[in-house]
């Protein structure tokens, strides 16, 4: 299916709050083992195949739905695991990473999409291992700027409590510095927050047409091709999305 035919719930005026990262550990069933590249495609299943796995996994490969657009992402294989020889390893054989692609994570039903796909393929959830949570929006529901917010805070008009690692990101200018984006937490933190500008991202990094179509649906604007609102006097304006981000791990 196409994005534009996904039906978005109606959210309060002036949010779009979605899923941005959703990410399981989980067990193959002994049954199907392994369920690799090869089973998937035995299976009436279209795969994009890496050459290469990552550090933990030897196999990483994406599901794809019907119109070629990438559904679920698959790392199994685990470098260490119980070898043929009987040798124990760090993991069990049977373990893999699932993932839902960043496109259906917007879908109006992705938990129900990616349990039902982990449940019907026999898996078993042992654990989330990553989920990201965010709201897009222009202004504070008390009117403030998002940008004027974050220069204020940076400027040290505000503090925030925990999560005392900071990190910022801007351009110096003849004129000043301006920030787009501030991040607050380790690396390593089980949880981090992140709010930055969403729109400048879109159009200098990762254009993704969902979130444009997901902004419209909320209202957040009028126009998703040309990411453009019109007020209420008429005129066109291309409004600065701000997204405050939580990643939990």
């Amino acid at each position: 299916m196409s994005e534009f035919d996904w039906k978005f719930e109606k959210q309060a005026k002036g949010r779009c709050i979605n899923i941005d990262w959703l990410e399981v550990y989980c067990k193959e069933d002994n049954s199907q083992f392994p369920q690799n590249a090869d089973w998937w495609r035995a299976h009436g299943f279209f795969v994009r195949e890496r050459e290469y796995g990552t550090r933990q996994y030897h196999e990483m490969f994406v599901i794809l739905d019907e119109n070629d657009q990438p559904f679920i992402e698959i790392r199994r294989d685990p470098v260490s695991s119980s070898s043929q020889a009987g040798e124990q390893g760090i993991f069990d054989p049977l373990s893999c990473h699932i993932r839902l692609s960043n496109r259906y994570c917007y879908h109006p039903d992705a938990i129900n999409l990616f349990s039902n796909f982990l449940l019907s393929h026999y898996y078993t959830i042992q654990h989330i291992f990553r989920l990201d949570l965010c709201l897009d929006f222009e202004k504070f529901d008390r009117g403030d700027d998002p940008h004027d917010f974050l220069m204020r805070y940076l400027r040290g008009k505000f503090t925030k409590i925990n999560q005392g690692n900071l990190s910022a990101h801007g351009k110096d200018r003849w004129e000043g510095r301006d920030f787009n984006s501030v991040s607050w937490g380790a690396p390593s933190s089980m949880v981090t927050t992140k709010m930055y500008c969403k729109t400048l991202e879109l159009l200098e990094a990762k254009d993704k047409p969902y979130i444009r179509y997901a902004w419209m649906a909320a209202g957040l604007i009028d126009d998703y091709q040309h990411l453009t609102k019109k007020r209420e006097d008429g005129t066109i304006y291309t409004p600065s999305i701000w997204r405050v981000e939580f990643s939990i791990r």
